[in-house]
């Protein structure tokens, strides 16, 4: 499962969508990234601390 999450976050980067800020991480699952305008626009707030939630459970 984590490795299909990390497939996914680097198709976002790739895409735009994600911007690595963390570029010293000794590993993938320490990578901080910021979240581009464009998904601000199209999702809340809400939607993602509660996707934050699910991640957190699912690790």
């Amino acid at each position: 499962m984590m490795k299909e999450l990390d497939n996914y976050i680097e198709q976002a980067e790739k895409l735009g969508f994600l911007k690595s800020i963390d570029k010293e991480a000794k590993a993938k699952d320490e990578m901080r990234y910021e979240v581009r305008r464009i998904i601000k626009a199209k999702i809340t707030n809400d939607v993602l601390e509660e996707f934050k939630r699910k991640l957190q459970q699912d690790v």
